[in-house]
């Protein structure tokens, strides 16, 4: 079997539906509550969060449901964003956009230090 899964499939034992996880978020509105975007015709503009700039390269496109960093490369989905943001790792960044499965105890890898904390319900 391969290690790689197809989108939208739960992995065996997760139970985690990716595809009703990316639906229910609004991108631009998760991202947006982490940092500044400004709308810019159909997408939205911000500076990366990834990297230091002063000019914005970051750019949310709501309709294909991906952000993409044009000065250091960033690029994915709402459940990449969380997780890369926050240092987390897949199932605690579905945990954080509301799966219904949480990540047991103990399967949290520790938070960058490069990275916002964020609080996890108990």
């Amino acid at each position: 079997m391969s290690k790689h899964r197809l989108a939208g499939r739960p992995s065996h034992g997760q139970g985690i539906d990716t595809d009703a996880l990316r639906h229910a978020a609004s991108l631009a509105g998760v991202i947006g509550a982490r940092i500044k975007l400004a709308r810019r015709g159909s997408e939205w503009i911000g500076l990366c969060p990834f990297h230091d700039e002063k000019t914005p390269s970051f750019s949310v496109n709501e309709a294909k449901g991906f952000y993409h960093c044009f000065g250091c490369g960033a690029h994915g989905d709402v459940i990449r964003f969380i997780a890369d943001f926050h240092g987390l790792d897949f199932r605690a960044a579905c945990a954080v956009l509301g799966a219904a499965e949480m990540p047991r105890h103990g399967d949290r890898p520790a938070i960058s230090p490069h990275r916002r904390p964020i609080l996890m319900p108990a």
